[in-house]
């Protein structure tokens, strides 16, 4: 976290953009990422018994503010986040264990009569080892993600 903290400073003061993010920024906070597990922050299969709600979906905030957001969450297999995108930020995620499958669009032009247009950018499933993952503000941004096997990501 204090990497994360660290790095996102260097991009505080700056307006979004749709350029790229320093290479040493990315490949650094990837090399963080790959190096956490799910025993690394108290998550397994058991946390799943502590969903509630409905649409079987755990979510909790680790840390959240103005230059980053972390949170956790878990789903149980058939459980769906719906179509939804991050506005100008940069998504950096790591899959804990399971399987999920994103979607993720990107914008194909601005939005004409209050609809957005968007092309397929990619129809992956991640897992069932860990991996990490990103999407950029122009770039697969729009996503969903269903669960094929119970599985946290953060």
């Amino acid at each position: 976290l204090f990497y994360f903290l660290h790095c996102s400073k260097v991009l505080l003061g700056t307006e979004p953009t749709d350029d790229p993010l320093p290479a040493e920024f990315s490949s650094g906070l990837r090399g963080c990422l790959e190096h956490v597990y799910a025993e690394d922050i108290g998550v397994s299969p058991a946390s799943l018994d502590k969903i509630s709600c409905a649409v079987d979906i755990g979510y909790s905030g680790v840390y959240s503010g103005r230059e980053l957001t972390v949170c956790v969450f878990v789903m149980r297999k058939g459980s769906v986040i719906p179509l939804h995108d991050h506005p100008g930020m940069w998504v950096f995620g790591r899959l804990l264990f399971g399987k999920v499958r994103v979607r993720s669009f990107d914008p194909a032009a601005p939005p004409k009569d209050g609809r957005m247009q968007a092309q397929l950018r990619a129809d992956s499933v991640l897992g069932p080892e860990p991996v990490t993952f990103s999407l950029a503000p122009t770039e697969g941004n729009l996503h969903e993600l269903e669960a094929l096997e119970d599985c946290a990501f953060f």
